[in-house]
């Protein structure tokens, strides 16, 4: 039994859709109810004939909402961030039980907002009778938007805006001529309301009829991944592997980076190795790396350690050195001096000049470099046994060391760097197993605050790390790094586990999510890293003597 809805306005924000069973049979029972008027032919003959639809909504102050289907057979939307790397304008085919065949083709967008879209309707040659598109909402059911009569016609664009108020739209259906003499139209198929928005939301998206006696198929259509089935609710995950190089870029010796050195919004491949440093940029569509470029005529690389990071706020990643030597001093005995040389990048290159950032004493347990006060550069951050220290960028040079912690801070299975509440400012991670004297079995922020790390804080309540790594990057878009442990077959959950960093401002890490449905790691590096400059972290491996493979980030609204 249907309930009614409280009333509504067209000023009501729109909500997600549930999708209602449908059947076959009752889909084609319904028939559209018209109005209709007497006609008196020459012949005089008296023929009933429908009043035409009108193509606009009248838009109501109120109206009682009663949940009811949309007419017609439904069908299963395509998700096109799981098909074709991502990369628009994608076409899906789609055969029906009612001996029609039509594409859907989804464009990409800038203009429209995810709660908007652009759709059209167009026949071509093969089609002999009349199609109509329209909106379909809860109120006020069919809103006719346009149609075409016969072949090589287009019914044009209409935009359509979400919710289930009048002039809005949950769904979009299909009509087609039929009835007594295919003098009326029928309600013929519609699109999945739970994935209608949430996939094709905010696209261009047209609808080619390309035939209207083809052998029919089997109702419900088939459907697996990219086609989303009917009813179901996407989760958040790595897309499927996809090959990102025809061939190995990571031999023996080589050392691969990302970090964004042309300041286009895409992370780049960086090689590292003896002779020099390559780079394989982004490409303009987000799908695929271009051929290296050689960008520092010569070997460049640390004895401590090799970073790129954007040292001067310039938007582009620099390439930095850190090379030790010992030297001695009467108060310090024979000590260790780390000092830190850039190269800062200039769009196709790391400039020639080998430039002199600064010399640190600390650093013995690691050497980081991250934006910790929200200046847009990038800072040095010094791990020690007894200390956090950092020396901030003045955008030519790294400052004095400063205490950040007052006490140590290093767990036992890695120290991170990043924003994990997304002020800007990386936070301090360490990450515990039992072996731990302090914070124990358990992931503890120390938030900064632009002059120091916080206290700690426990951010999952449990341990959480992976066999094959932990790591701390933003997939999910937020502005916020989450929490990813990658394992092997020697755990549980064999699987990538990501926990996500509260949106709402909670200072924890959400609950376990499975991202890959199985082992996916790299025998020589795994990595997380926005490839396709959508601002979600990518799963990226390296395997010996194979392409580069990456599953991009998938979210859904």
């Amino acid at each position: 039994m249907n309930k009614p809805y409280s009333h509504c306005s067209p000023s009501n924000q729109p909500r997600t859709p549930v999708r209602r069973p449908s059947s076959e049979a009752a889909a084609w029972g319904r028939i559209k109810q018209y109005r209709w008027s007497l006609v008196v032919l020459v012949v005089g003959v008296i023929v009933l004939m429908p009043l035409p639809h009108s193509a606009s909504a009248t838009v109501q102050s109120s109206c009682t909402c009663t949940a009811n289907n949309p007419p017609g057979l439904v069908y299963p939307v395509v998700d096109w961030q799981a098909a074709n790397m991502g990369v628009l304008p994608q076409t899906y085919g789609y055969v029906t039980s009612g001996g029609d065949a039509f594409n859907v083709t989804v464009g990409n967008n800038i203009v429209h907002p995810p709660n908007q879209m652009l759709v059209t309707l167009v026949s071509s040659s093969a089609v002999t009778s009349k199609k109509e598109i329209a909106s379909w909402n809860t109120c006020t059911g069919d809103t006719v938007l346009g149609g075409t009569n016969g072949g090589n016609q287009s019914a044009g664009a209409f935009l359509i805006n979400e919710g289930m108020c009048p002039g809005q739209a949950e769904t979009i259906v299909l009509r087609k001529s039929g009835g007594l003499f295919g003098w009326s139209m029928v309600d013929a198929y519609n699109f999945d309301l739970q994935n209608f928005w949430r996939i094709w939301g905010g696209k261009n998206v047209v609808i080619q009829w390309v035939s209207d006696n083809v052998r029919s198929s089997s109702y419900p259509p088939a459907c697996s991944s990219p086609c989303v089935p009917i009813g179901s609710t996407p989760v958040d995950r790595f897309a499927p592997n996809e090959a990102w190089t025809s061939q190995a870029v990571v031999g023996s010796g080589d050392t691969p980076y990302f970090a964004d050195v042309n300041g286009d919004g895409k992370q780049d491949l960086i090689i590292v190795n003896s002779s020099t440093v390559s780079v394989m940029l982004g490409n303009s569509n987000g799908s695929g790396f271009l051929a290296p470029l050689d960008f520092t005529g010569g070997p460049f690389f640390g004895t401590a350690g090799t970073f790129f990071a954007d040292v001067d706020g310039d938007g582009k990643a620099d390439a930095i050195a850190v090379n030790t030597r010992r030297v001695f001093s009467p108060k310090l005995g024979m000590h260790i001096v780390r000092d830190i040389s850039v190269r800062r990048s200039i769009w196709t290159s790391f400039g020639p000049t080998i430039e002199a950032w600064g010399s640190a004493l600390g650093g013995s347990m690691g050497i980081f470099f991250a934006d910790v006060n929200k200046d847009g550069k990038a800072d040095a951050i010094l791990v020690d046994s007894g200390t956090v220290t950092v020396m901030l960028s003045n955008g030519n040079s790294f400052g004095a060391e400063q205490d950040w912690t007052s006490g140590p801070f290093i767990g036992t299975r890695g120290t991170f760097f990043a924003d994990v509440d997304g002020d800007g400012q990386a936070d301090a991670i360490e990450v515990n197993d039992s072996t731990a004297t302090v914070n124990s079995n358990t992931v503890t922020v120390r938030r900064s605050n632009g002059f120091s790390f916080g206290p700690p804080e426990d951010w999952t309540g449990g341990p959480f790390f992976g066999s094959k790594g932990t790591f701390f990057a933003d997939v999910d878009g937020d502005g916020r790094a989450d929490a990813i442990a990658v394992n092997d077959n020697t755990t549980v959950s064999n699987t990538t586990t990501v926990r996500r960093a509260d949106m709402n401002g909670g200072h924890f890490f959400g609950p376990n999510e499975d991202w890959t449905g199985g082992p996916y790691f790299g025998d020589l590096f795994t990595m997380f890293a926005d490839a396709n400059g959508d601002h979600r972290a990518d799963a990226i491996v390296f395997n010996t003597g194979s392409p580069m493979i990456v599953r991009r980030a998938i979210v859904y609204p």
